[in-house]
């Protein structure tokens, strides 16, 4: 699970790890992905505001890639 801290243009300014994958490498994949997304702003009475969600990330682990 991933907190994020969204702006009012819509962009990630802070990402916290809620709840471990129980990987560190798995975790930082996910906050460093999250770091780049973007978002509809929240907005109250019509106007843009910053926003806090939580995110789950699910994981699908596979084998090799064919070519």
């Amino acid at each position: 699970m991933l907190h994020l801290a969204i702006d009012i243009g819509g962009r990630v300014r802070e990402v916290r790890v809620g709840s471990t994958s129980g990987f560190a490498l798995l975790d930082q994949a996910a906050a460093e992905a999250a770091r780049v997304w973007r978002f509809v702003p929240a907005s109250v009475n019509g106007l843009a505001v910053d926003a806090q969600a939580d995110v789950p990330v699910v994981f699908r682990l596979s084998g090799p890639h064919p070519l």
